[in-house]
């Protein structure tokens, strides 16, 4: 369930003076991703004169949006990547259980899912990217259940170049939701169609993604373990 066209988004920007200033020109910024639907985020561009850099989008859960600061993991790539903290609809504002439950059974009414619309939220952020920063090359970095939307955004976007996957969920039986996914596919084999574009995990790989590695073996490339996020994105190059 994505809308039919894209919308302009109508972007606003708003310099942002605290400590990650130091690193990187630091902005908070707000843009549309669907007609009448604003998300928020921080976005940090590196300051040492260079025309275009490779982008990283970080796009935030609920159970990840705790501190407003909280970006250490982040700093190895400041200098080098534009970086967009992104907050998709429905992690950044409050919801009890109860208007949880109704969001979630009112989009099912509509023929997705809430995760369908987050999906939505990467993939334009991914344009966002491409079409205002001038960006080379996007990584999409996602914690948890949600590295299952980073390797849908990968399938569906060409322009993401490497997915960084922190502790992800093996199956579909574990998240994130699509309506009726499973009988068509599952998360190992969505991996697999990213075949040769990189795919860097901070934990080890759940058993399931076997399947991946022996189509990524098909394309002489790996999939990568990695210590932290600047080895995944090889900040020295």
């Amino acid at each position: 369930m994505f809308p039919r066209s894209t919308v302009p988004f109508d972007t606003w920007k708003a310099k942002d003076n605290g400590w990650p200033a130091r690193y990187a020109d630091a902005y908070r910024i707000e843009f549309s991703t669907e007609e009448n639907l604003r998300v928020t985020g921080k976005l940090f561009v590196p300051r040492d004169g260079r025309d275009s850099h490779p982008a990283l989008i970080y796009a935030k859960s609920k159970e990840d949006i705790v501190f407003g600061v909280d970006y250490d993991n982040l700093l190895a790539a400041f200098p080098h990547h534009v970086v967009l903290i992104l907050h998709p609809r429905a992690t950044d504002y409050p919801m009890d259980n109860f208007r949880t439950a109704a969001t979630k059974m009112t989009a099912a009414l509509l023929g997705g899912t809430l995760e369908t619309m987050q999906l939505w939220d990467i993939l334009q952020s991914v344009r966002f990217l491409i079409e205002t920063e001038k960006v080379r090359g996007v990584s999409v970095y996602e914690r948890r259940h949600t590295g299952g939307l980073a390797l849908y955004a990968a399938a569906l976007e060409p322009g993401i170049t490497r997915v960084i996957l922190d502790d992800p969920p093996a199956s579909h039986w574990q998240g994130p939701a699509l309506l009726g996914v499973l009988r068509f596919t599952d998360l190992a084999e969505v991996a697999a169609m990213i075949a040769p574009r990189e795919i860097a995990s901070l934990t080890p790989l759940p058993q399931s993604f076997r399947f991946t590695e022996s189509v990524y073996g098909l394309h002489r490339a790996k999939l990568r373990e990695v210590n932290s996020l600047a080895e995944a994105l090889q900040v020295w190059k």
